[in-house]
């Protein structure tokens, strides 16, 4: 009876979690419409992804804004993935230490805002958690304040670095010479036993960040002494896309860049921009931008400044600032705590004094696309078909508008289609174009999974920009 009794509490246990996660899908994904600008971010790593190397000083910083009325519990875990992002067959003991479930119990209440919100924080690895293996990771956050849901997932990786990507080369398409880059890169092994490459070795090719379009291979052109060649004409190609509009909403006192008008009111802001237009067929036009990405800033207010970064920037900085041949001396949980004392929010921090506002987006177009739907696309909403920006066609004005919420800061962003018959993949040909000159950052990973392993290792990775050759992080 005893035994019958654990068993049934065992099974009882594992379908309560597995149904927690019915609806999980293996990437950026915010389930619940009370959580806002989720950020996942790698602190003292020179790569601008979520990546953290093993055994390193590095740690990632989870943010997140919660709007309901009160204060939620909220807990966290992780599960690792294939180089594919699918699951693998390791199961929690095998790559967790610690605890198998943790708690975000970091958390403020914003300051002066018309939208109040709860913004929550957590570090990784820390006291209650830490990964033992190198590879892809899906955090997964939970709300249990009433019964247990799944809030939002995010992505990150675990590095290793046993091999070297080469410096990758950037040549013209075979067959899109004027609007694709194409790559052609290689794979030095040398520090690492590699038996058969064609099956033991995997990469995956992103380009600004995104997984939605990532490319990757299981077999390279051609090997020679322990390098990797991948060269195949047309296999590495990405749309070169323009430079990215930008939204400068910083301020909510007064307008900038293409803001129309701004207008104050009971529980938050309203934002009009100017109309966008097409560029399908417009030339090319080179002008900075973040590739995509998006920072919460705040010049309503003023931070306390150290060199021109904020006060608690500039700590976190020179805590994380310690060079490789210190790491033996490196005192993790003595880290952990400075940085969380050091970065706890205070009322003058820009993620709690920060506000939210409606903003309306129009881009005109003469009539509506019979077969595609129109979104407004970014890292703000990590490049997902996300209905709450997806944009509907106004006759009156023969545009396409949406108006989701944004909090202050600057963010890229553009205008993709996607079939409405089946359609996942978000283009950029219809509305903005592809130019080769583009200015595109670009990253390979490289995944190694020896005969008989059960996971893929993280064992390489090479961060690159079009332009600038300085911009190159290599581990």
């Amino acid at each position: 009876m005893k035994y019958g009794a654990i068993i049934f509490f065992f099974f009882s246990f594992l379908a309560f979690s597995q149904a927690q996660d019915e609806d999980l899908e293996f990437t950026d994904k915010i389930y619940l419409d009370y959580i806002h600008t989720v950020q996942l971010r790698a602190i003292g790593s020179p790569f601008k992804d979520p990546i953290v190397t093993m055994g390193s000083k590095q740690f990632l910083w989870l943010s997140f804004d919660d709007f309901s009325e009160e204060a939620r519990t909220y807990v966290y875990t992780i599960q690792h993935c294939n180089a594919d992002w699918t699951p693998s067959d390791l199961t929690d003991l095998d790559y967790i230490s610690g605890l198998m479930e943790g708690d975000i119990d970091e958390y403020d209440f914003s300051t002066n805002t018309l939208t109040p919100y709860t913004y929550q924080w957590l570090l990784l690895p820390n006291d209650e958690l830490r990964w033992t293996l190198s590879g892809n990771y899906l955090l997964k956050v939970y709300d249990v304040e009433d019964e247990k849901k799944l809030a939002f997932t995010r992505r990150f990786m675990v590095l290793e670095p046993s091999l070297t990507v080469i410096t990758p080369e950037f040549i013209s398409s075979t067959s899109n010479f004027n609007t694709h880059q194409e790559i052609n890169f290689e794979v030095s092994h040398d520090r690492l036993r590699v038996d058969n490459p064609q099956r033991e070795i995997k990469v995956a090719v992103r380009q600004n960040g995104r997984w939605d379009n990532a490319i990757f291979a299981d077999r390279p052109r051609s090997e020679k002494k322990q390098t990797l060649i991948y060269n195949t004409r047309d296999k590495f190609s990405f749309g070169g896309g323009k430079e990215f509009r930008y939204l400068d909403l910083r301020s909510v006192e007064q307008t900038r860049h293409n803001i129309s008008q701004i207008i104050e009111g009971t529980d938050t802001y309203d934002v009009t921009l100017f109309s966008d237009e097409m560029r399908s067929n417009k030339s090319f036009l080179r002008q900075p931008d973040m590739n995509g990405d998006f920072v919460i800033a705040n010049s309503d207010q003023t931070d306390r400044m150290i060199n021109g970064i904020s006060r608690d920037t500039a700590l976190f900085l020179s805590l994380l600032n310690i060079g490789e041949t210190d790491l033996v001396d490196f005192d993790l949980s003595y880290s952990i705590n400075f940085v969380i004392e050091n970065l706890r929010p205070s009322n003058n921090n820009k993620n709690l004094r920060s506000d939210y506002a409606d903003v309306l987006f129009s881009l005109n177009v003469n009539q509506a696309f019979e077969d595609y739907d129109v979104y407004l696309s970014g890292q703000f909403n990590n490049w997902q078909l996300d209905p709450r920006y997806k944009m509907i066609y106004n006759d009156i004005i023969h545009a396409y508008v949406v108006k989701p919420k944004f909090k202050q800061g600057v963010y890229d962003y553009m205008y993709t289609v996607v079939p409405k018959e089946g359609g996942t993949k978000m283009d950029l040909t219809e509305l903005e174009g592809h130019w080769y000159e583009t200015e595109n950052d670009y990253t390979i990973s490289v995944y190694y999974r020896p005969f008989g392993a059960r996971y893929d290792r993280l064992v390489g990775f090479r961060e690159f920009n079009t332009i600038d050759q300085n911009r190159i992080n290599n581990r």
